[in-house]
């Protein structure tokens, strides 16, 4: 099944980032079955605002959109900058030492 990266950006500061996540947990958690959370990263800008690195499976894009249009309801304000199909991952085992 297809992996999709969404990166969102917030109006919010990284004191809010523990409420934010514990609301993104639990819905996630309530999704469509055919979507399905994996794990997300959060930084934080220069400015000290949030942006979220989300991965999930999903059949499709369109999946991945209605999902995350659910989200936003506990999500309060935020944008989705961009839905990415991930065409693979690269680790570190990908590239053994030479000897």
């Amino acid at each position: 099944m297809p992996r999709y990266l969404v990166v969102r950006t917030f109006d919010v500061d990284g004191d809010e980032i523990p409420g934010l996540s514990r609301r993104l947990a639990t819905r996630a958690m309530d999704g469509p079955q055919h979507v399905t959370w994996e794990h997300t990263h959060v930084t934080l800008d220069e400015e000290g605002l949030v942006r979220t690195y989300c991965i999930y499976t999903a059949a499709d894009e369109a999946a991945v959109k209605r999902y995350t249009a659910l989200l936003d309801e506990i999500l309060g304000d935020n944008q989705i900058e961009s839905i990415e199909e991930i065409a693979g991952d690269i680790t570190p085992a990908d590239f053994p030492a030479t000897a």
